[in-house]
């Protein structure tokens, strides 16, 4: 299903099907299979014979509740046999590789299935590179390298899925599942010697960070048409988090025996969240009209290990809902809808209570010229809610200068968008060009003071983000049914205001693939530059990667080989632009430099097709987790 995304070339989408993404500039996309949310290993294990059409949708609608954009892969449900998929690709030169297998067996109206993925990552070398220039608290200033020695990443990640589905295609559609992911340390380690220019010597350092975690979780989703084009939709989604958050960093001069600067974070989480939705879909022939209403509650218990076993516990409550009407006036469409959101937020140790409740409208103007020219204005808005870790009020050491806080007070705040676009559609030629602005007042920024001769990083509702862009992109068959050219280019000029701050930054970003095919063959080649991101003092920069593949189909077989990274360095950074502390860290691996890998596909289904059907609304539950403070 990848695959076939990829060979698709939809303009403004970068799809890396080794890397398992799909994302639209900075944002991933959201994927769904027959209205329901899934994830990327899901949509790798669809057979292509399968997908009737995959539907793209640029500016999603109120009930999809802010996603950037979202896919969504209509398939065919037999309603006799089975299926079954497969695929492993894995590296030739490490231990870097993705494993699917999916087995649905079916019976009349009913479909049972289960199905694992596997995502390896073991022992893969990295290394960072750390510039740092410190303004003390007495005055002076402090400039430091970090040089690195060694390091490695180290992760697994099974995930196991059983559902069943019922199917009346006239009127009944319920889906159940069970599933199970786990990650096994998502170790990321790193090594290296640390020089200072105030005649200090050098220092050895370790840092080291795992997350383990496990997370069982239960959807059950019910649809039912009432007649007269009415449909009633609910869904609820229940999920457990339970893992470990641990940090070790020391500091030890060369030729000491014991380090001078030693910390060591233990985070225990015990997260419970449930999230229950009710849809109501009204349709005519010009017109639609969604309602709906949607309840998350999160119950999170962190304990600090290395702090006497101290307990916190946040209550997260939060009702959304919403009405949005569409109406089609020949050449013209408009919709028009507000979405409400209600947060409370107890932290029960800090003895803190925030509540609050903001709107969110959104409206839609579209003019189609002809079948291959339209024009589209925008205008949406969003609620983005505090983190856990942003709002713990716990201080965390990062090392012998720095430290982090949270800030229980934080509240949830709005973001607002407007978007112009023009699409083009022709028989060679397709694409887009748009233009973007928006602002998000009050936004929770991270901004910096000194304290007790440490710089403390924390978090506040500060004067926010304003950004501007503009973005093309064409897609050209330049020769049918042979040879596609897909790419997007983008700019945008971001302003970020906070407590004694004001930073800007400018960024280009965009990626180019081309796709050529015949006789069972296809070629790849894809690159996508980094994108780079402010939000309040930091600084965050993306992965810029390339890959080369060539695949061959045969029956229900599809084999492949290619190189990821054939050219270039892998870097991914972040960059701290506070008056206190001017940092930049980088984070690089030769691991997936010119890594060669193979892939082999298998798909094979047996049985009668019957009638595809859409799943409307799906949740998910939002469980969250602790981060213990580092680099």
């Amino acid at each position: 299903g990848l695959d076939l995304l990829n060979n698709m070339q939809i303009p403004t989408l970068a799809v890396n099907t080794v890397m398992g993404k799909i994302v639209k500039g900075a944002d991933n996309v959201e994927v769904r299979i027959n209205g329901r949310q899934a994830d990327i290993n899901q949509v790798c294990a669809l057979s292509p014979d399968n997908i009737i059409r995959i539907e793209y949708i640029e500016n999603p609608g109120l009930r999809y509740d802010g996603a950037a954009a979202v896919l969504d892969f209509i398939v065919r449900n037999p309603n006799s046999g089975g299926a079954f998929s497969s695929q492993i690709l894995q590296s030739l030169t490490n231990k870097f590789g993705n494993q699917y297998l999916n087995l649905k067996l079916n019976n009349g109206k009913s479909q049972w299935g289960i199905s694992y993925n596997g995502h390896m990552r073991l022992n893969l070398p990295i290394y960072r590179e750390n510039i740092e220039h410190y303004e003390l608290a007495d005055s002076s200033s402090l400039n430091r390298i970090e040089s690195p020695l060694e390091g490695k990443h180290n992760t697994y990640g099974p995930y196991l899925r059983a559902e069943y589905n019922y199917i009346n295609t006239d009127s009944t559609n319920f889906y159940a599942s069970l599933y199970f992911s786990r990650r096994t340390s998502d170790l990321m380690e790193y090594n290296s010697i640390l020089s200072s220019d105030d005649g200090s010597g050098d220092i050895r350092i370790h840092d080291a960070q795992t997350t383990p975690q496990s997370s069982p979780g239960i959807n059950l989703y019910f649809s039912q048409k009432i007649g007269h084009r009415q449909t009633l939709v609910f869904d609820v989604n229940a999920s457990f988090y339970i893992g470990r958050s641990i940090r070790d960093y020391t500091e030890t001069p060369i030729g000491a025996p014991q380090p001078t600067i030693d910390i060591d974070s233990r985070i225990r989480d015990h997260n419970f969240a449930i999230t229950a939705e009710g849809d109501y879909i009204k349709e005519w022939q010009r017109s639609q009209l969604t309602a709906g209403l949607r309840y998350t509650a999160n119950r999170n218990r962190s304990t600090y290990l290395t702090l006497d076993d101290a307990v916190y516990h946040q209550n997260k409550d939060r009702i959304y809902f919403f009405g949005e009407y569409l109406h089609r006036f020949g050449k013209l469409s408009l919709s028009a809808g507000l979405g409400g959101e209600y947060n409370n937020i107890h932290s029960r140790e800090a003895d803190n209570r925030v509540e609050n409740l903001l709107f969110q409208p959104r409206a839609t103007a579209s003019y189609r010229f002809d079948d291959k020219s339209q024009i589209r204005l925008l205008f949406q808005s969003w609620t983005s809610t505090p983190s856990l870790s942003q709002m713990s009020p716990v201080r965390q050491d990062v090392d012998g200068l720095q430290a982090t806080v949270g800030n229980p007070n934080l509240k949830p705040f709005n973001g607002y968008r407007t978007t112009l676009q023009y699409n083009y559609s022709g028989q060679r030629l397709m694409g887009q060009i748009s233009a973007q602005y928006f602002r998000t007042p009050n936004a929770i920024m991270d901004y910096r003071y000194y304290d007790d001769n440490y710089i403390v990083t924390s978090y506040a509702n500060q004067s926010g983000l304003t950004y501007y862009g503009i973005s093309i992109s064409p897609r050209i068959i330049v020769i049918p049914e042979w040879l596609t050219i897909n790419g997007s280019f983008s700019i945008s000029r971001k302003h970020s205001h906070g407590i004694n701050y004001r930073h800007s930054l400018t960024d280009y970003t965009g990626f180019a693939s081309i796709s050529v095919s015949h006789w069972g063959f296809n070629f790849n080649a894809e690159y996508q530059h980094a994108w780079t991101s402010l939000w309040g003092e930091s600084i965050t920069r993306g992965e810029t990667t390339s890959t080369v593949s060539l695949s061959y189909k045969y029956k229900d077989w599809q084999f492949a080989t290619g190189m990821l990274i054939p050219f270039g360095h892998y870097s991914q950074g972040t960059e701290t632009i506070s008056r206190y502390a001017h940092i930049e860290r980088t984070m690089r691996t030769k691991a997936i430099e010119q890594m060669p890998f193979i892939s082999i596909s298998y798909n094979v289904a047996w049985g009668r097709k019957q009638k595809a059907t859409s799943k409307l609304i799906n949740n998910d539950a939002g469980v969250q987790s602790s981060s213990t403070a580092g680099k």
